[in-house]
């Protein structure tokens, strides 16, 4: 409960990030967990999780709510890809850096729910 990494326990001088250009998006990272460590998040976050996109939706709301100061969420976790929208894997070659935003990216957003935790979190007005 202490751990400084936990969600709960980040301060507002600190940046939150669903992820990064070198790691699986979140969808295709919940893909990998097993259960025990699905388990984990579950009751760390207090919700329920049942399926990759699910869990893209519960990390970006998140870090939206969080007390950072900045917070950062890839467009792949917005969209809730999985890991066929990797951007970057360090150390190796080949299909890195090539996704791209789809064309009708916007139908893939639930701007309804992004709107509204942005406001609750006051991140939008």
């Amino acid at each position: 409960s202490e751990n400084p990494h936990l969600p709960r326990n980040a301060p507002d001088w600190c940046v939150m990030f669903t992820g990064t250009h070198d790691n699986d998006t979140t969808a295709g990272w919940w893909s990998t967990l097993d259960e025990p460590t699905r388990d984990r998040v579950r009751v760390e976050l207090g919700v329920e999780i049942t399926s990759d996109q699910t869990a893209a939706t519960v990390l970006t709301d998140c870090v939206l709510r969080s007390n950072a100061r900045l917070a950062v969420v890839p467009a792949q976790d917005l969209l809730r890809l999985g890991s066929e929208a990797r951007l970057n894997t360090p150390g190796t070659v080949g299909r890195n850096w090539r996704w791209h935003l789809p064309s009708d990216w916007a139908a893939g957003i639930d701007r309804e729910g992004v709107t509204k935790t942005l406001r609750q979190s006051g991140r939008a007005v």
